[in-house]
């Protein structure tokens, strides 16, 4: 499933969130895959196969939007995953794609510089997924920068509804990634009002 990450203006599709769906009953959402592939040790496994079969699919997007890979946290300081990445780059070079990884999988500010650097080398952007649900670490923002940070969509769900406090501490999480040179993405705007 290719899940649209759109401008909140002028509602602009710029790329597409690249969602693991099943039709195997008991396994058709990504969680159920994953759960089972631990079973038997396969989850970075799995996760290579569902990046390279949602870029193929990407393929048949019109225009070749930009495509946002998920990372499996078991993947992340794994040399297989710089690998598998190149092999990627190699089927599919002109393709814009953008690996998301895990907030809380951010924290090996070692392992993050070599991947970062993997990264500029295949021309694959980085984007730092579900900030602020957890260990959201701000000191990696300016170690390691990534092209997008994605906020978690537990700050942005019902944000039009909420306390001034935690509206104002958003604004001011948004200003902050924006000066660092990083763009920030919403999770979950599912209504105008949100959006606004």
């Amino acid at each position: 499933h290719y899940q649209p990450i759109a401008t909140l203006g002028s509602q602009t599709i710029i790329g597409f969130e690249v969602l693991a769906r099943s039709r195997v009953l008991g396994l058709e959402s990504a969680q159920a895959l994953f759960e089972t592939a631990a079973l038997v040790q396969q989850e970075s496994e799995l996760s290579r196969i569902l990046r390279d079969e949602g870029t193929r699919s990407g393929l048949e997007l019109i225009n070749r939007p930009e495509l946002f890979l998920n990372t499996h946290p078991a993947e992340v300081g794994d040399e297989q995953l710089v690998r598998s990445l190149t092999e990627l780059r190699l089927r599919y070079p002109q393709t814009p794609l953008t690996l998301e990884i895990h907030e809380t999988t951010v924290t090996d500010s070692f392992r993050m510089h070599a991947l970062h650097g993997a990264l500029r080398q295949l021309n694959i952007k980085l984007a730092y997924d579900d900030f602020g649900a957890g260990q959201a670490r701000l000191i990696e923002l300016v170690d390691v920068p990534p092209d997008y940070l994605k906020f978690d969509r537990r700050l942005i769900q019902d944000i039009h509804a909420a306390p001034a406090q935690r509206q104002k501490m958003l604004a001011t999480l948004v200003r902050m990634v924006r000066d660092l040179g990083i763009e920030p993405l919403a999770e979950g705007v599912e209504i105008p009002e949100e959006g606004d």
